[in-house]
């Protein structure tokens, strides 16, 4: 199952069209907030499942979904109620408090790939605000497959 991963895209949803059309087939979108309105609109022109969720910036929408992906239990939420900025141990704990393999988040802008075998914790960083000192964004690909997880940062050049 190949799942892109977005973040952070601040009503700039059509960078993320632009990405699935360079990407081909996806079997699910996820968008881990700021801009919620970004997954709606987003699921309105796609034909593949989109999961969002509210971040800091958004006044509407789930904080956090839990769902299970091709048998992977993961947690989708923005991250700035767990420090996402300034450490990644209160996310940790609440992918362990919750049972789930993948922690998905945003919030900091700069892409995460962290994996102890227990919890994953991934953040595809920002495509329309990019927080690394490069002037490109970036998004994620998650491949939830029977041999295991894959995760990939992808930095976006139009």
């Amino acid at each position: 199952m190949k799942i892109l991963v977005f973040s952070d895209t601040h009503g700039r949803w059509q960078l993320c069209r632009e990405v699935l059309d360079r990407e081909g087939r996806a079997d699910a979108i996820l968008h881990a907030g700021d801009h919620y309105d970004d997954a709606i609109a987003l699921s309105q022109v796609i034909e593949v499942p989109v999961y969002g969720v509210k971040g800091n910036c958004d006044w509407a929408g789930p904080e956090e979904k839990k769902l299970v992906l091709a048998d992977v239990p993961l947690l989708l939420l923005h991250g700035h109620r767990y420090g996402a900025k300034s450490g990644l141990s209160s996310l940790y704990y609440k992918g362990q408090e919750e049972g789930v393999r993948i922690v998905v988040f945003g919030h900091s802008h700069i892409p995460v790939q962290e994996d102890d075998g227990q919890v994953l914790l991934f953040n595809p960083g920002s495509l329309a605000r990019p927080r690394t000192g490069s002037p490109y964004g970036s998004y994620g690909r998650l491949w939830l497959e029977q041999d295991g997880i894959r995760v990939e940062i992808v930095e976006w050049r139009p």
